[in-house]
């Protein structure tokens, strides 16, 4: 970031992070994306603290589109299709499974 560019891309920044230190990570991000930088992010298997971190959601099966809008209206949204969870999950798990099925 020594050019203070105004879109940043990442490829699974938070592999092999603990939980800890992959929200702390993602926390950093939003903060610059707060400040104006647009940052896209691709994460595998997010812990729900870390999902509730973003503000947008773009999810993707085979090359399309299954969601795409802000993170925390996710849930309401799959579940006016009819794909509500039959308990409480972590949403971020959730959709992954939507998305490999």
């Amino acid at each position: 970031m020594l050019v203070n560019p105004s879109l940043l891309l990442h490829d699974e920044p938070t592999s092999g992070l603990d939980s800890t230190t992959a929200s702390r990570l993602v926390a950093t991000l939003g903060g610059v994306a707060r400040k104006g930088r647009t940052v896209v992010t691709s994460i595998l298997q997010s812990t729900s603290h870390v999902y509730q971190i973003f503000d947008a959601v773009l999810l993707l099966s085979e090359g399309s589109c299954l969601y795409f809008g802000k993170a925390k209206d996710a849930m309401d949204y799959f579940d006016s299709i009819g794909f509500a969870p039959k308990f409480h999950v972590n949403l971020a798990d959730f959709m992954l499974d939507l998305a490999n099925s």
